[in-house]
Formats: structure tokens, C-alpha cells, sequence
């Protein structure tokens, strides 16, 4: 029997309002104040917060992918990657920017872009 997933199930699986970065003066502030850990294929920029919780951003540039598809399955990963590890965060912003010469010609699996995060996580402390 197929279990049909409804938004209901759904709902403590996503973003909080809270976590998600949207003004431009929070952006603005940490491309000039914030500091970079690079890996193979993203670079992450964070800075401590005055809050008492993470928030989180990706940017990643259309035409580095071949495919939108790939490009939007590899920013939802990104994010399910920050949602997991967010109690093991506190009061940082951070953004994932992709790296300017690096082309996705094929799609990223999730543990490739998994481990790029934990890389980012064990650099970051």
C-alpha cells in the first residue's frame, strides 16, 4: 500500500521562517563582514549573529548547472543539510555561494554535497 504524503506530513520538515535569510542588509553585511570556507564546489560564508539562533541562504548561479532540475534538487539538499545539523549551530548566518569556475555537468548526489557540509562544519570550529 503507497502512503500519499500530504503538506501536513510535511510541515517539520521544512525551513523555518526564522532560519532563512531574506533581507539584504543581512546579505550586505556578511559578504563585507563575514569569512569563507571554501570547498570543492561551494563556498560558504558565515558570521556570528546577534540572535540567538542560525539563519541560513544559498545562492547558486543557473548557469553553472546544466539542468534547473539538478540545480534546484542540489539547493533543497543544502538546505535539508543546514535543517539536520541547525542544533549543532548557534547565532551564525550562513550562505552557500557556488565556486565561479566550477560547472555541475553532472548532478551532485546528496552525500557528495553532505560531505562538502560536514567539511564545513568540522573547519568551522
Amino acid at each position: 500500500m503507497q502512503q500519499t504524503v500530504t503538506y501536513q506530513n510535511m510541515s517539520h520538515h521544512t525551513l523555518p521562517k526564522q532560519s532563512r535569510m531574506r533581507q539584504k542588509v543581512d546579505f550586505t553585511t556578511l559578504f563585507k563582514q563575514g569569512k569563507a570556507i571554501s570547498t570543492h564546489q561551494f563556498v560558504f560564508l558565515y558570521r556570528h549573529n546577534t540572535l540567538h539562533y542560525p539563519r541560513f541562504a544559498v545562492s547558486i548561479k543557473a548557469k553553472r548547472f546544466n539542468n534547473i532540475v539538478c540545480r534546484n534538487q542540489c539547493q533543497r539538499w543544502l538546505k535539508e543539510c543546514f535543517r539536520r545539523s541547525k542544533d549543532q549551530l548557534t547565532d551564525i548566518d550562513v550562505i552557500v555561494l557556488s565556486r565561479k569556475n566550477i560547472s555541475f555537468k553532472r548532478p551532485l548526489t546528496y552525500q557528495e554535497i553532505q560531505a562538502q557540509w560536514q567539511n564545513f562544519l568540522s573547519r568551522l570550529k
